[in-house]
């Protein structure tokens, strides 16, 4: 089976284990991103570079209006185009989106730049000073569970803006 293949085939078991009801309310509870009181549907997509991912559209627990919570997922470093298609794209309508990956090689990130931890973590950094709800979480491939990169800290924004000063896709 070539690389790609068995990529794409991990990628999808690792989508199908987070899109169980109790794993997918336990992700979102333990990293602090949402808890969730009713999962109205959850829908899945496929994106170019072998990246999966999920809609979920949900009802968070105290809130008034229902949301949606993307997560996007693939092997290999994480992607500059995740964070742009989860503001820009697929996931515009999201409140929350969790750029997600499993670390090791992917034959779509070769000559790409753009697939590089740090510059993607830098980025949802900064991102993370607007009301985007965005996150970059690592998944653990022998739990199929999703955290934080070991050496990535959660960055604490000394100061919030608007989202009327947030990036925009021009």
């Amino acid at each position: 089976m070539n690389e790609k293949r068995q990529n794409q085939q991990i990628v999808e078991k690792m989508i199908n284990s987070i899109s169980k009801e109790n794993t997918l309310r336990q992700l979102l509870r333990e990293n602090k991103i949402a808890e969730i009181d009713t999962i109205y549907e959850i829908n899945h997509y496929e994106r170019d570079g072998g990246r999966r991912g999920l809609i979920v559209d949900v009802q968070e627990k105290n809130a008034d209006a229902r949301s949606k919570i993307m997560i996007d997922l693939k092997k290999g470093e994480p992607i500059i185009n995740q964070v742009f298609d989860s503001l820009y794209d697929i996931g515009k309508e999201c409140s929350k989106r969790i750029i997600a990956y499993l670390n090791g090689s992917n034959e779509f990130d070769k000559g790409v730049p753009a697939a590089d931890f740090w510059p993607v973590c830098c980025l949802v950094n900064n991102l993370q000073q607007y009301p985007l709800g965005i996150h970059l979480l690592e998944m653990n491939a022998d739990t199929l569970t999703l955290g934080p990169h070991y050496m990535y800290e959660y960055f604490e924004p000394d100061q919030e803006f608007p989202i009327s000063e947030a990036p925009t896709r021009e």
